[in-house]
């Protein structure tokens, strides 16, 4: 019985380590973009968003705080879009963690 529990026990800690808990609502950090300005959703636990003005840059890094929270953003390989008056796409790692837009758009 003690080896069962013991085994219980370590599989327990196995699934609560492998479980995600980056944000508190679940959802996947993701993208918006509306002309030169890309949002950012699901990175603050009280869910707000941050926007950032892409116009004119090709990277770019920025640390945020709201409410005891901090991010850093390191904002790289830019496309800004002149004739569409648009971003196109872009590199975005938030705390160390790679995103891309479009593929991470919400």
């Amino acid at each position: 019985i003690t080896f069962f529990l013991f085994i219980c026990l370590v599989i327990n800690l196995i699934a609560v380590s492998c479980t995600d808990d980056d944000d508190d609502d679940g959802e996947p950090i993701c993208f918006k973009v509306n002309g030169f300005y890309a949002s950012v959703y699901h990175m603050w636990s009280d869910g707000s968003t941050h926007t950032s003005n892409l116009q004119g840059l090709r990277s770019f890094t920025e640390t945020i705080s709201r409410n005891g929270e901090t991010h850093t953003l390191e904002w790289t390989n830019i496309d800004n879009n002149y004739s569409t008056d648009r971003t196109d796409s872009f590199d975005c790692k938030i705390d160390g963690t790679s995103y891309q837009y479009p593929r991470d758009e919400c």
